[in-house]
């Protein structure tokens, strides 16, 4: 694993930490706060580009490297799509309240791309009942606080889509245990936790430290998406 690639993202993520401090309260809903929010996820963007570049003499050479940015395999190429689009849901989400819908639009793109990234999942899976009762729960749980037919609509059509996302991830792991697998598992798991939390504070109850539960987990739930596109992690059955 080339962690030295990694080096932006832990920069970047603890920037944003000491800079909008979101153990206490959201940061504030200005362009310069949604781009520090969106720094990480760029940096994790250059990660997979830069551990899947084929040929690192040309990784000097700006013009090439950014003609060539998406000849990358399948599975990262669609895996660093969902990321440029969870960076546009981000920085929509910086106003969660004006913006929201379309921050969970974009972040629905990313899900679909993430989800085209993986194999077929397998329907005979355990996982299967697993994940279609904790998405009805999900759902049965936040639906009495939310108000309009419009949002229930968007909410049952996300939360089908998560839920699949994880389903793909969960059974495919079951079926091939290598470290990639795990990794994409993991980062899904994490992503269905913070949106979980996002809903729960938004039409349940105040979620204490919500802010920093939602980044922390949201941040390494990508952060293990990225890891899955290495191909120094496809390493054991």
């Amino acid at each position: 694993m080339k962690d030295k690639y990694l080096a932006p993202f832990y920069f970047f993520t603890a920037f944003y930490y000491i800079t909008y401090t979101p153990f206490w309260d959201y940061p504030p809903a200005t362009l310069t706060a949604a781009l520090v929010k969106v720094l990480p996820i760029w940096s994790l963007v250059l990660y997979v580009k830069l551990n899947n570049y084929s040929n690192t003499a040309e990784i000097g050479n700006l013009k090439i490297f950014f003609v060539n940015f998406f000849q990358v395999s399948d599975y990262s190429k669609f895996i660093l799509v969902g990321l440029l689009f969870s960076s546009l849901g981000d920085a929509f989400l910086i106003s969660r309240y004006t913006l929201f819908i379309p921050g969970m639009i974009a972040f629905a793109f990313a899900h679909a791309f993430y989800m085209h990234a993986m194999p077929p999942g397998h329907i005979e899976s355990r996982f299967t009942q697993i994940c279609f009762l904790c998405g009805v729960d999900v759902y049965l749980f936040i639906s009495s606080g939310i108000q309009s037919v419009f949002m229930h609509t968007i909410v049952v059509i996300y939360t089908f889509l998560i839920f699949l996302v994880g389903w793909k991830a969960l059974t495919n792991f079951e079926k091939a245990r290598n470290v990639s697998n795990l990794a994409s598992a993991i980062g899904i798991v994490l992503f269905i936790f913070s949106d979980f939390i996002i809903a729960v504070d938004k039409w349940k109850f105040s979620v204490p430290f919500s802010q920093c539960i939602v980044m922390t987990s949201y941040y390494a739930s990508q952060y293990f998406l990225a890891l899955s596109t290495g191909s120094s992690l496809k390493i054991y059955e």
